[in-house]
C-alpha cells in the first residue's frame, strides 16, 4: 500500500531522484557511487512503470544493446581467461554495462529531465574545480614551494607550480584525465544549451554562463591531459562555426576569445608540450630499443612508456587476433610482452596498453573491437540522424578518450559511458514520440 501511494505522488520520483544524485555525485568519484547505482536500480524496479520498458527499449535499442552486447562479451571471455579470479573481477567493475542499458528504459525521462540531469552534471564540476582552485590559491600563499606526493621512493620532493597543478590540483580523488573528459562534456553542454542553462540563474544573469565556460576551459588546461586540450580546441572550432555561422563577427570574437585565453596559459602549454617532444626525440632516435635509455632505467617518461606499451600490445594482438587472451589476462600477458622485450624500466610494473582500443583487442580481439566501435558509433549515427548536436559530441568526446587511455579499466570511466549515453538515448526517444 505504502509503494502504491508513493508511485501515485506527483511530488517525487524516487529513480529520477537518485540518478540526480549520481550525476552530481560523478566528479566527486568515491565510494558513494555503487551505493547510488545500487539504490537507482532498486528504487527504478519497485517505483518505476515497467509497461513503457519495451517501448523505450526498442525506441532507444541503438543505444542499449551494443553496451549490452559489451558485457556480454566480457562474460564470455572469462571463458579462456587463465586468471580466473582477474577475470571475475572485471566482470564486476563492467556490471554497470548490463545495469543501465536494462535499467534506464523504465524511466520514460523527458527532455528537460536530460537536460536538468547534465545540468547538475555542470555545476557539480564547477563546485569541484572551484574548490581546488581556492585550495591551490592557499598553497600558493601558505607555502614555500610545491610538494609533489609519494613520487619517488625516498618521499615527496618539492616541483613547479606546473607539475602541482597537474598532479594535485583536484580536491577529489578522480583521476584527472577523467577529470578533463567530464569537464569537455560541461563545456559542450554549456555552449549548445547556453540560453537553458542562464536560465537556472535567471535571463539577467547570461554573463554568468560565460564565467561557467571561463572556469571550466581554465580548469581543463591547467589539468594539461594534452587529449582533451587537443579535443577540446577541436570541439570549439566546430561549435563556433556551426554557432556563429550567420554573424562573422560573433565567430570572430569566439576565436579572439580562445586564442587569448590560450595565450595566457601558453608557460601551461610548453611545460607540458616541451618534455613530449624530447621524448618522442629519444622513442625515434636510431637503434635497438631495448638499448635506449628509456627501456633501461626507470622512470622513463609517459610518451616513452605509451610507445613501449603500445609496440608490445600490437605484437600480441598480432599473436592472437580474433579472439584475443580473455577478460582477465590483459596485463598479465602485456607484462610478460614487455619483459620479452628487455624493457627493463616498465617489465616489472603492472601497466595496461593506455589505450582502450588496444586493451579490447589484446582481451577479446577483432571480435571484441567491432562490439567495442559499435557502443559509440551507432549511438551517434541515431544521435546525428535526429541533429541531437550535445548527444554526438559526447559520444564523440568519450570515444576520442578511449583511443588515448583505457578509459574503461576503473569506474571514473566505466559509469560515465554508461550512464551518458543511455541517458542521452531520450533525446531520441522523445523525438520519435513526437513523429508518432
Amino acid at each position: 500500500m505504502l509503494v502504491e501511494n508513493i508511485k501515485k505522488s506527483k511530488r517525487i520520483n524516487i529513480p529520477v531522484f537518485f540518478l540526480y544524485l549520481l550525476f552530481f555525485s560523478l566528479p566527486f568519484g568515491g565510494k558513494s557511487i555503487p551505493l547510488l547505482i545500487i539504490s537507482l536500480t532498486i528504487s527504478g524496479i519497485i517505483f518505476s512503470k515497467r509497461k513503457s520498458w519495451r517501448n523505450n527499449f526498442k525506441s532507444g535499442r541503438a543505444y542499449f544493446t551494443p553496451i549490452l552486447s559489451f558485457f556480454l562479451l566480457y562474460l564470455l571471455g572469462v571463458l579462456w581467461s587463465d586468471n580466473l579470479p582477474n577475470a571475475v573481477k572485471k566482470l564486476e567493475h563492467v556490471l554497470s554495462f548490463i545495469v543501465f542499458p536494462l535499467l534506464l528504459p523504465l524511466l520514460n525521462l523527458s527532455k528537460n529531465d536530460v537536460l536538468k540531469l547534465f545540468s547538475t552534471f555542470v555545476l557539480s564540476c564547477l563546485l569541484v574545480l572551484i574548490i581546488s582552485f581556492l585550495d591551490f590559491f592557499y598553497v600558493s600563499i601558505t607555502k614555500e614551494e610545491y610538494i609533489i606526493l609519494g613520487e619517488i621512493a625516498s618521499g615527496d620532493r618539492p616541483g613547479t607550480v606546473y607539475e602541482y597543478l597537474s598532479k594535485h590540483l583536484l580536491a577529489v580523488s578522480v583521476h584527472r584525465t577523467y577529470f578533463s573528459a567530464y569537464i569537455l562534456v560541461s563545456i559542450v553542454f554549456t555552449i549548445n544549451y547556453f540560453k537553458e542553462y542562464c536560465l537556472v540563474f535567471g535571463k539577467k544573469m547570461k554573463w554568468l554562463g560565460f564565467l561557467v565556460l571561463i572556469i571550466l576551459i581554465t580548469g581543463l588546461i591547467c589539468l594539461q591531459s594534452k587529449a582533451n586540450t587537443g579535443i577540446l580546441i577541436m570541439i570549439l572550432v566546430y561549435l563556433f562555426i556551426i554557432k556563429f555561422k550567420k554573424s562573422i563577427k560573433l565567430m570572430l570574437i569566439g576565436f579572439l576569445a580562445l586564442f587569448s585565453m590560450m595565450l595566457l596559459l601558453k608557460d601551461v602549454f610548453v611545460n607540458r608540450l616541451n618534455p613530449m617532444i624530447i621524448e618522442l626525440q629519444n622513442v625515434m632516435a636510431p637503434g635497438d630499443d631495448k638499448e635506449k635509455d628509456f627501456a633501461k632505467y626507470l622512470h622513463p617518461g609517459s610518451t616513452e612508456i605509451r610507445y613501449m606499451v603500445y609496440k608490445s600490445s600490437f605484437q600480441l594482438i598480432s599473436k592472437s587476433p580474433f579472439f584475443g587472451y580473455g577478460t582477465g589476462d590483459v596485463k598479465d600477458m602485456l607484462k610478460e610482452q614487455n619483459t620479452e622485450n628487455n624493457f627493463v624500466s616498465i617489465a616489472h610494473l603492472n601497466y595496461g596498453p593506455h589505450s582502450q582500443v588496444l586493451y579490447t583487442c589484446l582481451g577479446f580481439g577483432i571480435v571484441g573491437l567491432l562490439v567495442f566501435l559499435s557502443i559509440f558509433t551507432f549511438p551517434f549515427y541515431e544521435s546525428f540522424k535526429f541533429r541531437e548536436t550535445f548527444a554526438a559530441l559526447v559520444i564523440v568526446i568519450l570515444f576520442l578518450n578511449c583511443l588515448t587511455e583505457s578509459f574503461l579499466v576503473r569506474q571514473e570511466g566505466i559509469v560515465p559511458v554508461a550512464l551518458f549515453i543511455t541517458v542521452l538515448s531520450y533525446l531520441t526517444i522523445n523525438r520519435k514520440k513526437e513523429k508518432e
